[in-house]
């Protein structure tokens, strides 16, 4: 549990044991984490919708951050969803490029990153 990575005089993280355990990469971003005290250490998993963990449930958040969301930002750049969305609405252009476009940045045309998801 966490708890076991803390030291329990200083109430800090236990450096040496972190960096016995975990690769660098890991230790850098386990260190960053702020401590509180008097917090009592819980199981969480906010990426669905009981908080508990799912191997499906981190699936599919990494397929998230690996291919939806950074290729709507790439598709979008970066703009926020409503003045996209407003953006796409009132192009002058035929109703079904709008729809085929707006099926495209939900993730309903089989694009390179959704088949890329089904490792095609």
């Amino acid at each position: 549990m966490v708890d076991e990575l803390i030291n329990p005089i200083t109430g800090t993280w236990d450096e040496d044991l972190i960096k016995a355990l975990f690769w660098t990469v890991d230790v850098n971003r386990i260190l960053q984490i702020p401590l509180r005290q008097g917090r009592q250490d819980v199981v969480a998993w906010h990426h669905n919708q009981n908080g508990y963990f799912s191997v499906g449930s981190t699936y599919h958040l990494q397929w998230l951050h690996k291919f939806r969301v950074n290729h709507v930002n790439e598709q979008v750049g970066g703009v926020g969803n409503d003045e996209v969305w407003s953006k796409l609405w009132n192009l002058d252009v035929l109703t079904k490029i709008k729809i085929f476009r707006w099926r495209v940045l939900h993730g309903l045309i089989p694009c390179q990153w959704i088949l890329a998801n089904r490792h095609i």
